[in-house]
């Protein structure tokens, strides 16, 4: 333990007895030292177990896992004497450690990332082992870029206790700096932080567990608060920017969308997140081909959820220009068994979702479909009184109209402005060809005037044929298309303006959205056309009534003159006859008759 020395002054000789004496009180000393030592020990170990025992109680009853965390590590360093730790925790499928929580440094950005085969942290972590280096600068363990960094400690010693559940390493404990770097880590220190490491990474899965929890009531809650505000909603357009802006709120999902199925693409309008608050931001690719592009065209031809923990192996997968997507979790949009569109959820993080994730997500989605199926049948009712609406008016404008370019003119505008169409456009048959007259909408310059022979094109087919063509997409209306003219339509509705067997003509409705047509809008385009082909037909016979009426007329006139001529010349002729006889007889009377004559 050290050694006891006694020097004189003079010639003074030791004796044998005094060193004997000398001997006995050095090893008195010595027991007294080391009892002292024992006793310093003693009262710092007891310290270091109440210290523990009252952060293994703080720890128990912290549930907030940030906070917890901070916890954590602010009282390893104080159990050790350190100068600073951090606290990782271990992402198996990056392979990679991430800084959640540090104290006493500088240099440590928290949440930055380092390798596992790189630190002494992923060295503990690989190795499920703790370690202590009292010389960081010569261990091979040691990561390059942190002796470089500026810690705003020396950074001469640590000690590393991995955190595990189960044989699982979650994470680990780094204590730096002993004693401000003049002290030695040794194996009671690790000993003590291995304990404290263990109730750490018990208290850290309670948090996550109570974390996860609360996070899943949450969601439940927003569920059901979201249920009930979609219930009010009747907009289509506002239901949807509703939902994708309460999901990105609510879990904080780097990117929300919703995609709706319009002929064989999704199409996606709606959208939340990093991205779409970029007013630059263009959703690209915007449309998909069900069944064939991306995680998108695979939920929407099946009708399953597709989560892709990490999007590089999963093979649907299709990138979107300008993302940082590392994992995503599409669900379909389900009316009435069909799939409507998607809801897509992406993180900028792997491993972000999982099973109850995809749960939550998917109630979400289907309180949607239910909504947008409400919104859609009141729209449709909506639409359907406005389509009465039209037809009426229609049949009031029609009576009022003075001539067959009034009608048609007034027809093509009311439908047009009613129903919010591109183009709305009707065309007369006229010597083996369909002659555009009216138009009303994007096209309208560009078509009033112009000729589609019989049989050809849209206009053609149905002047021809007598039956009405309803095209839903780029590819259908490809097959028709005369010239470029209507490039950008995506749907089109022609019927025949049909009075009794004859075709007068077409009445053509255009959109720049596919799907914008059904059934019952060529029920009411038909109902349309027909109550013009009757006006038409009415105005063309009230023509030909006027003509015939000019005709009797001048046939009346005619004849009356006739008649009158007639009179007078026979009148003459008798007077002729008789002037002769008066004028012997009496030629006062033959003169009268003259004068008549």
């Amino acid at each position: 333990l050290g050694a006891l020395f006694v020097a004189t002054r003079g010639l003074h000789v030791f004796r044998p007895q005094e060193l004997d004496l000398l001997t006995a009180i050095g090893q008195q000393t010595a027991v007294a030292v080391e009892n002292a030592r024992l006793y310093e020990d003693t009262r710092t170990r007891l310290a270091q177990v109440t210290a523990l025992q009252e952060t293994n109680r703080a720890l128990v009853s912290t549930l907030e896992l940030n906070a917890l965390l901070e916890l954590i590590i602010q009282q390893a360093v104080y159990l050790l004497q350190g100068e600073g730790g951090i606290l990782n925790l271990t992402d198996w499928d990056r392979r990679e450690d991430q800084v959640v929580a540090i104290t006493g440094i500088s240099g440590v950005a928290l949440g930055s990332w380092d390798r596992l085969d790189g630190s002494l942290s992923g060295w503990a972590t690989l190795n499920n082992q703790p370690l202590i280096s009292n010389n960081l600068r010569d261990d091979p363990r040691t990561s390059r870029s942190a002796l470089e960094m500026d810690l705003g400690v020396p950074l001469v010693n640590a000690v590393v206790a991995p955190m595990a559940i189960k044989e699982q390493v979650i994470g680990t404990l780094v204590v730096i700096d002993k004693l401000g770097g003049k002290g030695e880590f040794n194996e009671e220190d690790l000993n003590l932080l291995m304990a404290f490491a263990s109730q750490a990474a018990t208290a850290i899965e309670n948090a996550r567990l109570y974390s996860d929890e609360h996070r899943r009531a949450e969601q439940f809650r927003i569920i059901s608060e979201l249920g009930r505000q979609l219930a009010s909603i009747l907009q289509v357009d506002d239901l949807l920017t509703q939902v994708v802006q309460a999901v990105k709120q609510a879990f904080g999902h780097y990117h929300v969308a919703i995609g709706l199925v319009e002929g064989d693409e999704v199409v996606y309008r709606y959208g939340a997140g990093e991205l779409w608050d970029d007013p630059q931001f263009t959703f690209k690719p915007s449309r998909l081909k069900v069944g064939q592009e991306g995680m998108t065209g695979w939920v929407a031809a099946t009708g399953e959820a597709l989560l892709a923990v990490d999007v590089r192996e999963e093979p649907h997968y299709v990138w979107m220009q300008g993302s940082r997507t590392q994992s995503e979790l599409t669900v379909p949009i389900l009316v009435k068994q069909q799939v409507t569109g998607v809801l897509d959820v992406q993180s900028d993080r792997l491993n972000a979702f999982d099973n109850t994730d995809q749960v939550v997500i998917q109630l979400l989605a289907n309180q949607t479909g239910a909504a947008l199926e409400n919104a859609r049948l009141f729209s449709a009712e909506r639409r359907r009184a406005e389509q009465f609406r039209v037809i009426s008016e229609v049949g009031r404008q029609i009576v009022t109209a003075t001539g067959e370019q009034e009608l048609l003119e007034q027809l093509a505008a009311l439908v047009q402005s009613s129903f919010g169409y591109t183009n709305v456009g009707i065309g007369l048959v006229q010597d083996g060809a369909v002659v555009s007259r009216a138009e009303a909408g994007a096209f309208a310059s560009q078509y009033l005037g112009s000729r589609v022979p019989l049989g050809a094109g849209c206009w053609g087919r149905v002047a021809q044929t007598g039956e009405a063509l309803l095209l839903n997409g780029a590819e259908e209306i490809t097959r028709y298309r005369i010239d470029a003219t209507d490039a950008g339509v995506q749907s089109h509705l022609c019927v025949p303006l049909a009075f009794k067997e004859t075709i007068l003509g077409v009445l053509s409705a255009q959109s720049d959205a596919t799907g914008t047509f059904d059934e019952s809008d060529q029920v009411v385009l038909q109902s349309l056309a027909s109550q013009a082909a009757v006006a038409l037909e009415n105005l063309r016979a009230q023509t030909r009534a006027q003509q015939l009426a000019v005709i009797e007329e001048r046939n009346r006139l005619a004849r009356e003159l006739h008649d009158a001529v007639t009179q007078t010349l026979f009148s003459a002729s008798l007077i002729a006859e008789a002037l002769p006889a008066a004028w012997e007889q009496d030629p006062a009377e033959g003169r009268e008759l003259l004068q008549e004559l």
